[in-house]
């Protein structure tokens, strides 16, 4: 069933760079077309090592969009990958991006006997960590984001979504301890098992201030304490009592005799107004001093030191993404935390720095991925509350944070000129479209009401499913008025439209609703065709219907959550792939290759095998000698907007393979010299069109 946890986002901190600008101008070139085998161009340029250093946790930055830096080869997945079957042995499969066993790490525990536990609540197991970085499945299906253990080495697991406590043993059997609507809760909540053999709960009813509840072995719950401050990070400290710290860093202490709340000061955050504290995020030493870790959903974090006195002191920077969940390791005297939103373990301390112990991938539970006009796969990831961008080597990276948590899932579109547009719509948060231009920060553009599906039109109109209003809206470029289409569907999520204007819609019936809190359901169980005159068709029936993409070879491809559909256009529906976790969104990039993201596997699985051709040729300079490092944008409209960005060898060429059946333009650029456009260059099968481009030297006009 679909996870989700819903917190304040208060980080906000982009990438940079812009893509290139400038009026291009037609000049002349040859093309030819020949039979050849392929050989990709790099689709960046070659950069020097950039200095390391911690990006600051506040700031604002500029979407990378189409000039994205590309790194090296990605690092191969840390777990066992599932297999991907396909039904037709022309296709081959690959990760683009690797699983990561991690997927959403949010807890850390030590048990007395040494042995290191990491909690992946996007998949629902738990994993014992080695202190060569390698690790074991110690159980599975379990869930729960914050968790505790006792003197014997036994695991409790509290879910505050279900509220629900489990005990897994020592053999790793699993024991429900209670569940409770008492208990459950949308917010992040703190959590502790006392000396005396009960837990302790920091409810927080998503309201700002938080309530105490002691909690059995046997399952009893008892009110203890009202409106206190928010202690979504709870430890039982040395003393035996409860220590706890706000999000704003303020630190109390409970004494369990009289359950009194007392005041023992403030954290003094070195990272700026929008540092918080991580849920989860405390731990003591043995010599008493508390540690405190802030932003697991932020670009950066750090940890912090409080000592006997109380007074507190930055002990530790974390790059990358904040530590959730912390423990103290004895052996080496550090704090080793999750890194939720990358997967990632890592242990940090002042004379070591910080240390990965486990490398993630850079996504987490992904539901929806795009490529934009230039190459770059956009990734939403659920859990995360943020959107990454992926490049061609498949390496992932933060790019914005958004509240992206569902249902309904989020969805990715792009204009022509690398303008990013992502629904949002969480509860308790605004429902909206967000537009992302290229060399700008993200704004609103719209608002909406739980925006799902999205499609960007050739005129600049943004097509929207509404699903909990049972309508489908038309957004007009210039004035951003909203306007109803489709009324009276049932919770229409995912939408894709064909060449002829059709628009294909995956609809759900009422009763899939499995929570009236979030007014969408999690999947859909029918496709719909509606025509340009508004006339409905339904195409298929059956449960798990997530997203739907069509390829150039005409067929449309419906992901669902253990498989991929492929519909011909008689509306012949067979099975395409298999093996699927919880199959989420897909897409097709420029060379006509199949993505296809599983939010628990945590990966993202690339297919080839459809048809295509190549554009190949030189650029020179006016002199006939080869210009290296030009910079090609190939682009092209239908039957949707795809595109990449490439650049020439050291001997002037270049190579890019694309769908066969598109029809595309090129345009070529190199500082110094004017841009040269080429239009209408149609790619065949196994076909390469040559074209050498002759740049003048100048500037556009």
């Amino acid at each position: 069933m679909k996870r989700l946890c819903v917190f304040s986002l208060i980080c906000s901190l982009f990438l940079n760079d812009a893509c290139q600008a400038g009026q291009p101008q037609k000049q002349g070139a040859t093309q030819s077309t020949q039979t050849s085998s392929p050989q990709e161009s790099p689709s960046s340029m070659p950069s020097a090592t950039a200095t390391v250093g911690l990006t600051p946790i506040s700031g604002t930055g500029i979407s990378p969009i189409c000039s994205l830096e590309e790194q090296s080869a990605a690092i191969a997945s840390t777990y066992a990958e599932a297999p991907i079957q396909l039904q037709d042995e022309k296709y081959t499969t690959t990760w683009f991006v690797a699983p990561s066993a991690l997927n959403m790490p949010h807890e850390v525990l030590l048990t007395p006997q040494g042995e290191l536990l990491v909690q992946s609540n996007g998949s629902n197991q738990l994993f014992q960590i080695f202190e060569d970085g390698s690790l074991s499945l110690f159980t599975e299906q379990v869930s729960g984001y914050y968790g505790d253990v006792d003197e014997e080495g036994n695991i409790y697991l509290y879910d505050f979504v279900t509220g629900s406590i489990i005990r897994i043993g020592r053999d790793g059997g699993v024991r429900k301890l209670v569940e409770s609507k008492q208990i459950s809760t949308a917010c992040d909540s703190g959590f502790a098992l006392a000396d005396n053999g009960s837990f302790y709960l920091a409810l927080n009813p998503c309201s700002g201030n938080s309530n105490l509840y002691e909690i059995s072995l046997d399952g009893e719950i008892r009110l203890v304490l009202e409106n206190i401050p928010n202690l979504q990070a709870l430890k039982t400290n040395p003393a035996g009592n409860l220590s706890g710290v706000s999000p704003n860093g303020s630190l109390y202490e409970i004494c369990l005799e009289d359950y009194s709340l007392s005041a023992g000061g403030k954290i003094q955050f070195t990272g700026g107004w929008m540092e918080y504290v991580s849920a989860g995020g405390l731990a003591f030493d043995p010599d008493g001093n508390m540690y405190i870790s802030t932003c697991g959903r932020c670009n950066s974090g750090r940890v912090y030191q409080v000592g006997a006195n109380g007074k507190s002191a930055l002990w530790a920077d974390v790059p990358n993404n904040g530590l959730s969940g912390i423990e103290w390791l004895p052996q080496t005297g550090e704090i080793v935390g999750s890194q939720l939103r990358i997967g990632s373990l890592m242990a940090v301390s002042p004379s070591a720095g910080a240390r990965e112990i486990v490398h993630g991938n850079g996504i987490v539970t992904p539901t929806a991925i795009e490529f934009s006009p230039c190459g770059e796969l956009v990734v939403g990831n659920d859990e995360g509350g943020n959107l990454s961008i992926v490049d061609s080597n498949g390496n992932a990276s933060w790019l914005t944070d958004f509240i992206s948590y569902g249902p309904p899932n989020a969805n990715i579109t792009f204009k022509q000129d690398g303008t990013l547009y992502v629904s949002e719509a969480a509860p308790g948060f605004p429902d909206q479209i967000l537009e992302m231009p290229v060399g700008q920060a993200v704004s609103q553009y719209s608002n909406a009401v739980k925006p799902a599906g999205l499609i960007m039109l050739p005129d600049g109109d943004l097509l929207m499913a509404e699903p909990s209003v049972s309508q489908i809206s038309r957004i007009a470029a210039g004035t951003r008025q909203k306007t109803a289409l489709y009324r009276d569907l049932d919770f229409p999520t995912a939408i894709e439209q064909d060449d002829a204007g059709n628009l294909y819609v995956i609809t759900a019936s009422p009763e899939l609703l499995w929570d009236a809190f979030w007014a969408v359901p999690v999947l859909g169980d029918r496709i719909l065709r509606i025509s340009p005159e508004g006339e409905i068709t339904s195409l298929y029936k059956g449960l798990g219907l997530r997203s739907l993409a069509f390829g150039t070879d005409g067929y449309m491809y419906a992901v669902l959550s253990d498989r991929i559909l492929r519909i011909s256009p008689a509306g012949r529906v067979e099975s395409f792939a298999s093996g699927f976790f919880d199959g989420t969104d897909l897409t097709f990039d420029l060379a006509g290759d199949l993505y296809a993201c599983d939010r628990a596997l945590n990966g993202i699985v690339q297919i080839s095998g459809f048809e295509q051709g190549w554009l190949a040729g030189t650029v020179l300079d006016e002199q006939g000698e080869p210009l290296q490092h030009a910079r090609l944008h190939i682009l092209s409209e239908e039957p949707n907007l795809r595109g990449k960005v490439i650049y020439t060898d050291d001997l002037g060429h270049f190579r890019a393979a694309i769908a066969a059946g598109r029809s595309c333009s090129v345009q070529v650029s190199k500082p110094g010299f004017r841009t040269f456009i080429q239009e209408d260059i149609l790619i065949e099968n196994e076909q390469t069109v040559e074209l050498t481009v002759a740049l003048e030297i100048g500037q556009n006009q």
